[in-house]
């Protein structure tokens, strides 16, 4: 086989496995944003507990911040131990702990990595693609805050025209 072979085929699996990877933090993201927000001041008028732990991540956190990275984290956990075990194995593949771990043994073939340790590194990979995405959409929802629109305002940034129109055409 030509190299160029083996980089395609290592560049299409190193694809895949972000992809997964991508689509498992996507779980922690879905569950996060069917949990009210219960640990924000109500002032804030946040969706969910998505856009409360989002905001920490790209600003600053709060002392409750540490409750919701015990949150992610068992989510995380779950989704990964539902993976099976071959996908686990190729979604770690090209995280850094994997990495530091093959080097460790100095590239021993004969030697495989525990199933914990594996299980361990798909859910810091899961948190960081979550962090990542929790970054931007942060700081997304940061500006909405500062700007002085809340949830319920999006799209009806004119409720007092709407509700005078309304009352004008009663009066009618």
């Amino acid at each position: 086989m030509p190299d160029d072979f083996d980089a395609d085929r290592a560049r299409r699996l190193r694809r895949l496995a972000d992809a997964r990877i991508e689509a498992l933090a996507d779980e922690v993201v879905a569950f996060l944003k069917g949990e009210p927000s219960r640990l924000a001041p109500e002032d804030l008028k946040l969706a969910s507990a998505w856009e409360e732990y989002a905001i920490q991540v790209a600003g600053e956190e709060s002392i409750d911040f540490e409750i919701y990275c015990d949150i992610v984290r068992d989510v995380a956990s779950g989704i990964a131990s539902a993976a099976r075990r071959t996908e686990q194995e190729l979604c770690v593949l090209y995280s850094e702990r994997y990495i530091d771990w093959w080097y460790d043994q100095e590239g021993d073939p004969s030697k495989a990595p525990l199933p914990a340790s594996i299980h361990e590194w798909l859910i810091d990979d899961i948190i960081r693609a979550v962090n990542l995405r929790a970054e931007q959409d942060g700081d997304e929802i940061n500006e909405r805050i500062n700007s002085g629109r809340c949830v319920q305002d999006e799209g009806h940034e004119d409720n007092e025209d709407d509700d005078n129109e309304s009352k004008e055409a009663e009066l009618k």
